[in-house]
């Protein structure tokens, strides 16, 4: 179902997560922690779910988008981050700067592509994610 896949796609396993306790797994969060925000308040964590995604044919895997360290500023993110396909950043692209008034909005990661920094990345065999 793929409102059911985007909804649980947004950070693959191992992305890494500031909190006051330091930088945790997404997969150790738990509803209650409070992660840092990008205004370096913290925002409590209300639900979480998780899913494995686990192609059925090498030519159908589900591509996974990597961001590298320090793409969007000092620490923005602070190591690299993977993320699914249907995650969204709260970042306004170049290109609809204009158009947005200087407020944020939510864009969809491939927008950011560049092959360098922001990039498409194709897991092997078996993928896990949470959101």
């Amino acid at each position: 179902m793929p409102l059911f896949d985007s909804t649980f796609s947004a950070f693959a396993r191992g992305s890494l997560m500031s909190t006051a306790q330091g930088y945790v797994a997404i997969e150790d969060l738990l509803p209650g922690d409070n992660l840092h925000i990008s205004s370096g308040e913290a925002a409590k964590i209300l639900w979480i779910g998780s899913s494995t995604f686990v192609p059925a044919a090498p030519d159908r895997r589900m591509p996974l988008d990597q961001i590298m360290a320090n793409t969007f500023g000092v620490s923005r993110p602070s190591s690299f981050l993977t993320i699914g396909p249907s995650a969204r950043l709260l970042q306004t692209p170049h290109h609809l700067r204009g158009n947005q008034g200087g407020t944020q909005m939510f864009t969809h990661a491939s927008e950011f592509f560049d092959g360098v920094n922001v990039i498409e990345i194709f897991p092997p065999y078996r993928c896990s994610t949470s959101a």
